[in-house]
C-alpha cells in the first residue's frame, strides 16, 4: 500500500492524541516521516523502512528517525500482524557512546574582549562573575550585596558568595 503526503497532517494529529511528546518532537517526527514519504515507499514493506533507516539513521547518525518511523508504522498499519512485523523487523541503529565531546573554551583574551564589548556595566559584571566562578546567570542575578563578603584565603583577599 502506497502512502500519501496527506498522511502527515493525520499523523501529527495522531501523535498529539496518542503520544505525550513535546511539540518539538512531534515536529521532528513529522519532518522525518515527510522525508520518508517523499521516497514513495510501500508502507507495508519492511524493506522500505530499513532502507530509509540505513540511509538516514545509520549513515547520518539521525537516530530519532528510527523512532519517528516506528511511530509512523504504528499509526499507518491497522493490521496488528503487519504492524508488529514491521516494528520488530526494523533495523535498530547503533548508538555510539564512544564518541567523546571535549569542551572547548575561548582563549582568555577573547573572553575579556567579549565581556568588554557588552553594552551595560551590569551585564559586564554578571559575565565576569560567571567567567571567574562558573555560576549560572540566574544565580548571579539572585545575589544580594549582603551575600558577597570579602575574606582572606591563603594570604589573598577573595570574595565569598
Amino acid at each position: 500500500m502506497k502512502s500519501h503526503m496527506m498522511d502527515i497532517a493525520f499523523f501529527k494529529e495522531w501523535l498529539n492524541e496518542k503520544r505525550m511528546i513535546a511539540d518539538s518532537t512531534t515536529h521532528m517526527y513529522c519532518e522525518a516521516v515527510e522525508r520518508f514519504l517523499k521516497r514513495n515507499p510501500d508502507v507495508d514493506k519492511l524493506e522500505d523502512y530499513n532502507n530509509f533507516i540505513i540511509e538516514y539513521s545509520i549513515k547520518k547518525r539521525c537516530y530519532s528517525y528510527y523512532s519517528a518511523l516506528k511511530a509512523y508504522a504504528e499509526f499507518k498499519n491497522n493490521d496488528a500482524t503487519t504492524r508488529t512485523r514491521i516494528i520488530e523487523g526494523m533495523i535498530r541503529p547503533p548508538i555510539h557512546d564512544d564518541i567523546i565531546m571535549e569542551r572547548r573554551y575561548l582563549p582568555e583574551e577573547q573572553i575579556i574582549e567579549v565581556i568588554n564589548s557588552l553594552e551595560y556595566t551590569k551585564h559586564r559584571v554578571i559575565a565576569l562573575i560567571q567567567t571567574l566562578t562558573g555560576v549560572r546567570a540566574g544565580d548571579v542575578m539572585r545575589l544580594k550585596r549582603d551575600n558577597i563578603m570579602p575574606e582572606e584565603y591563603k594570604g589573598k583577599l577573595v570574595l565569598r558568595m
